[in-house]
């Protein structure tokens, strides 16, 4: 009986993992406008592709891991819409990217005292931000006008 050995068989090349997106900092983008996007997550291999809900709305990696230019063709409706981002391993689960018809208002810190507390001067509005701290409150003034319900 004739002996055979395998040798120089080519291993398979290992894929790197799957994108695992958890949010997108701001989450909120502006219609027929571009805004810089930071995607919090894992990336092993950058840049992955992307998928949306919607026609018009296109992610554009950037060198940084994490960051995208995100373009919104002025027809894309607002409201929110689904993300995924993908390669050849797999895809991430579905995130929402908040599309507003006006530029959202950005915090500005510090706003954590009534004192201190940042002014919304046209409504309606839709306002970013998060926790800088534990602990951390934000405080926005509006200037209301008294109206009588009859």
């Amino acid at each position: 009986m004739k002996a055979y050995s395998l040798s120089g068989a080519a291993a398979a090349e290992p894929r790197p993992a799957a994108p695992v997106l958890d949010a997108f900092f701001p989450p909120v983008v502006t219609t027929g406008a571009a805004t810089a996007v930071t995607a919090a997550g894992k990336f092993a291999a950058w840049p992955p592709d992307s998928w949306t809900d919607a026609p018009g709305i296109n992610l554009l990696p950037e060198k940084e891991t994490g960051k995208f230019r995100v373009e919104i063709a002025a027809d894309v409706p607002p409201g929110p819409h689904l993300v995924r981002l993908f390669n050849a391993s797999g895809a991430s689960a579905p995130r929402f990217l908040l599309v507003a018809a006006t530029p959202p208002l950005a915090e500005v810190e510090p706003n954590d005292e009534p004192a201190r507390a940042q002014p919304v001067t046209s409504l309606p509005a839709v306002i970013t931000g998060r926790p800088a701290k534990v602990g951390d409150v934000d405080g926005y003034a509006l200037e209301l006008a008294a109206s009588r319900f009859d």
